[in-house]
């Protein structure tokens, strides 16, 4: 009896995972909100308007420390913040 799904699942999720990620990294965000609807996080729209986050340049400029202090407690949507953020500043470079 199977338990859960199987390791060539998992493979093929993470696969699709990884490809959706590179999929982001290349989308130009002409707003903060713009950028947070693209990653699911909308409901902290709030949080970084009332912390004077107005500016994709200060979006990059944030880490899971200021994340934090702004009042996103939930580790996962940090984590998700933070390797877009990261995807962000590749960006920039280019």
């Amino acid at each position: 009896m199977s338990v859960g799904p199987s390791f060539g699942d998992c493979q093929c999720l993470m696969l699709w995972l990884c490809c959706r990620f590179e999929v982001k990294r290349q989308q130009e965000f002409q707003s903060v909100d713009e950028w947070l609807h693209y990653i699911n996080m909308d409901k902290y729209s709030e949080v970084l308007h009332a912390a004077n986050i107005d500016s994709l340049d200060k979006v990059t400029g944030l880490g899971d420390k200021e994340l934090r202090e702004m009042g996103i407690k939930l580790i996962g949507h940090r984590n998700k913040m933070t390797k877009s953020i990261k995807a962000l500043k590749g960006n920039s470079v280019q």
